[in-house]
């Protein structure tokens, strides 16, 4: 997967919105670490237009509150 983003060379940091959905499906922290070495310079938005937001500082994003609070 790495390989792909990296051949496609978005602009926008997929790999992070990637990782992030990936930690939520409960995949081990070990295996996410290809896209974390990715690296991360810029906090994002997983999306438009969210209310009442919440930052998760691994992935450098806001997510929706229902978003971070779902298991």
């Amino acid at each position: 997967m790495v390989e792909v983003l990296g051949a496609l060379g978005h602009v926008y940091p997929y790999h992070q919105a990637i990782g992030y959905y990936l930690t939520k499906a409960g995949l081990p922290p070990v295996m996410l670490n290809a896209l974390l070495d990715i690296g991360s310079t810029y906090d994002f938005y997983i999306c438009h237009r969210i209310e009442d937001p919440v930052y998760d500082s691994t992935w450098r994003l806001h997510v929706p509150r229902a978003l971070a609070d779902s298991e």
